[in-house]
């Protein structure tokens, strides 16, 4: 089963703001859309705070899998798990139905570390801002300093790059 990191940050690590309407301190419409269109009809892993800034319309064109500690909570358009046993078990029945359909973990800051620590990314398309922003939601940087990395998109505001993490190169 491979599942692939997709999130934004700047160089200084900073993948959030909680106090924005999108839950991202910057604004680039492209990246939006190369975010939108490569998840689209996919599977999406994320935890809650994440979920609550997504719209509605977004997510009922996705299957979407919630990683969450809370108890007895109900999400529309999401499956909730609360172990990342419970989710892996759910990945590998939807795949049995869905198989391809790929499988997208798309943040916050705990599940990254959560399924970047458990080795469970096959590689990690990064959305590296340009320009510093204000945020108080961060992704320690060491977690991406031994990957290879290509260049998918340049442009002026920000660079995509396709991570390959070497323990996945090493499977």
């Amino acid at each position: 089963m491979n599942i692939i990191g997709i999130m934004a940050m700047t160089k200084d690590g900073v993948i959030g703001c909680s106090s924005s309407n999108t839950g991202l301190p910057w604004y680039y419409p492209e990246e939006i859309k190369h975010f939108s269109f490569t998840t689209l009809n996919n599977i999406i892993i994320m935890g809650s705070k994440t979920y609550y800034f997504l719209s509605k319309k977004f997510l009922s064109s996705r299957f979407t899998i919630v990683l969450s500690r809370q108890n007895n909570i109900k999400l529309p358009f999401a499956t909730i798990c609360s172990s990342l046993e419970d989710c892996i078990n759910i990945l590998t029945k939807i795949t049995l139905n869905k198989p391809k359909s790929k499988i997208y973990m798309i943040g916050g800051a705990t599940i990254a570390e959560l399924f970047i620590k458990s080795q469970l990314l096959s590689y990690f398309l990064l959305t590296e801002i340009h320009y510093p922003y204000q945020g108080d939601i961060h992704l320690d940087m060491k977690y991406f300093q031994n990957c290879n990395k290509i260049i998918i998109t340049k442009c002026k505001n920000y660079t995509i790059f396709l991570l390959k993490f070497k323990h996945y190169l090493l499977k």
